[in-house]
């Protein structure tokens, strides 16, 4: 997979099929019988900034990105011609989610908000959407930030953490800077 994409693979790839945190506890996510949301649903997706958007009247979504062209696809574009991007319509449901992707939605959020307005049409929405993310992922057209305080590999360490461990950590004496 191509460019950044922030929590690509490790996070969709963590979301359970299973998982309802609207419903009944599915899976115990904890091991102690907790119910704790998976951190692929606190990801903030955004989209890439090679994507174009526009929302016609009726508030559907058209993506709108440059081919990726190989070098046959290159070769046979430059004797025939033809479009350079490609336009790809969203469905309501996609149009929404599209739209709620703006960094400040978690993908639960979003999930949550997909339920309450449509409904059955959506169920089960967790597998849905994930499905919609993946495919977005997989064309290079979202990106999926970690959680708020966490970097690309689950991490939570802020500065400061990384300060006081510095600070904690033994000092050698001149004696043994000496003996190296």
């Amino acid at each position: 997979m191509k460019g950044r994409r922030g929590l690509s693979g490790t996070i969709i790839g963590s979301m359970d099929d299973d998982y309802d945190p609207v419903g009944d506890k599915k899976g115990d996510h904890e091991g102690k019988g907790e119910h704790k949301i998976p951190r692929a649903f606190l990801a903030l997706p955004i989209p890439n900034p090679i994507v174009e958007w526009e929302k016609d009247e009726a508030g559907l979504v058209t993506l709108i990105y440059k081919k990726n062209f190989g070098k046959f696809e290159k070769w046979l574009h430059s004797k025939i011609g033809g479009p350079e991007n490609i336009r790809r319509p969203l469905d309501e449901p996609g149009s929404r989610i599209w739209v709620l992707m703006d960094g400040e939605h978690t993908v639960a959020e979003i999930c949550m908000i997909i339920d309450q307005e449509f409904k059955e049409e959506m169920s089960p929405v967790f597998k849905k959407v994930r499905h919609f993310l993946e495919q977005l992922l997989i064309l290079n057209l979202i990106i999926l930030n970690p959680p708020e305080g966490e970097d690309a590999h689950g991490d939570a360490e802020t500065e400061k953490e990384v300060d006081e461990e510095k600070e904690n950590q033994p000092v050698p004496d001149e004696e043994e800077k000496a003996s190296e």
